[in-house]
């Protein structure tokens, strides 16, 4: 159980990490892909980075909410084991 709680600040941040170098990685790929000014570029560029915020929020939003859901299953299924052993927690 504690390797699972141990685990979680990793995967949530490989999760993060690879959502955001594949968010940079394509929108940066499609703007080179059109013939546009310098200064209409650093204008998307700007757009680009007020859309990673709110985009990256709801990810890390919808990332941590699968994680703490599992995490609760796994203790409940963990305190049904403990029960069903003879180890019931609200006695002591």
């Amino acid at each position: 159980m504690k390797y699972l709680i141990m685990n979680l600040p990793v995967r949530f941040t490989m999760l993060y990490l690879l959502f955001s170098a594949s968010y940079i990685f394509i929108t940066d790929n499609l703007l080179t892909q059109l013939s546009l000014t310098s200064e209409k570029i650093t204008e998307i560029q700007t757009y680009k980075g007020w859309g990673f915020v709110p985009l990256s929020g709801l990810i890390i939003y919808l990332i941590l909410k699968e994680l703490t859901s599992n995490t609760r299953k796994q203790i409940e299924q963990i305190k049904k084991k403990r029960i069903c052993h003879g180890f019931d927690d609200k006695k002591t």
